[in-house]
């Protein structure tokens, strides 16, 4: 930096800083930041005051140690990337899974739907058609919950908007 050397003196190399270097640093910079675990270094030797040699050698420690512990932390990061892809991935099938549940839920609905209209219609057959003798038998009126019942279908909560059907 100039200004730095003034009459036989050196002063430190921070910017308006007038204090007499006394401390020769070496500064290791890393060459590469990859995720080798072996790097190379350039080497800058600074002169420096007390205070501001302090600082800068604290600041190369650190700088050497984040470069130590590159390649772990890439590693890690790589993991976890992995696992968040595998989530992801999985979330995706359990969406689809249930998009074709819900697709066989509908499905079943409307089978009990047409079923109860085709009883409806047999029902309706049959009381235009009743003889007097079928009075003692159960109507299929009477027969129609139980069916629904053994089937484990109800029909009034799967026609109701946002029922469910047992």
């Amino acid at each position: 930096m100039a200004g730095t050397y003034r009459h036989g003196r050196t002063y430190c190399q921070v910017a308006g800083c007038h204090v007499r270097a006394m401390r020769a640093i070496e500064i290791d910079l890393p060459m590469a930041w990859e995720a080798a675990a072996e790097y190379t270094a350039l080497t800058v030797v600074v002169g420096l005051c007390p205070r501001h040699g302090h600082d800068v050698t604290r600041r190369v420690r650190a700088l050497l140690g984040a470069r130590a512990e590159l390649p772990q932390l890439l590693t890690i990061i790589d993991s976890a990337v992995q696992v968040e892809a595998d989530l992801r991935e999985r979330a995706e099938d359990l969406d689809e899974a249930l998009a074709e549940s819900e697709g066989l839920r509908g499905w079943e609905c409307e089978r009990a739907a047409r079923a109860e209209a085709a009883l409806r219609l047999l029902e309706d057959d049959l009381g235009q058609h009743r003889c007097p003798g079928m009075a003692r038998h159960p109507s299929l009126q009477d027969l129609v919950p139980a069916a629904r019942t053994a089937a484990g279908v109800d029909m009034v909560a799967a026609e109701r908007p946002g029922g469910t059907a047992a």
